[in-house]
């Protein structure tokens, strides 16, 4: 699905109403996020079908069953999952490719937690040291492993 079509489907969801020239904006915005987020070196896009699989051979199957992009720039982190089956990436913030798929680990690492849980060692110990998000920010460094193999 490209960014520009998934922009679309979270617009319409929010029931918002646009007129063309917003529309215009959102499609021009989508073409400069794709070229943006293409990492020319190794020729990779996004395909969220593959994503998923990635993710999912990396760390195991998660609840997650979708990723969709926005473009939040007044949102700082990079990412998050919604608890509702969707991992969020936010391409504002998002400035290389690694970045996202650090993120998608990261996030794709919530989606194997419980929400009950998290809740419990974010109140116990706080965000910085919540274990589940230690836990995923360790597996954020799986990214890196996977492309010192390649090399």
């Amino acid at each position: 699905m490209s960014p520009l079509s998934t922009s679309l489907i979270a617009l319409n969801e929010a029931k918002i109403n646009l007129d063309i020239w917003d529309l215009f904006r959102i499609f021009v915005l989508s073409i400069y996020i794709f070229m943006r987020v293409t990492n020319k070196r190794i020729g990779m896009k996004f395909d969220c079908g593959r994503l998923l699989r990635w993710a999912e051979e990396l760390l195991g199957p998660s609840k997650c069953n979708t990723i969709a992009f926005t473009w939040d720039i007044e949102e700082e982190s990079l990412g998050w999952y919604d608890w509702d089956n969707i991992i969020w990436i936010n391409l504002a913030s998002c400035k290389r490719m690694i970045s996202v798929q650090k993120t998608i680990l990261h996030e794709w690492t919530h989606a194997q937690q419980t929400y009950r849980w998290y809740n419990h060692y974010n109140l116990k110990y706080g965000y910085k040291n919540n274990p589940y998000e230690i836990q995923a920010r360790e597996n954020e460094k799986l990214v890196k492993r996977a492309y010192k193999k390649k090399g």
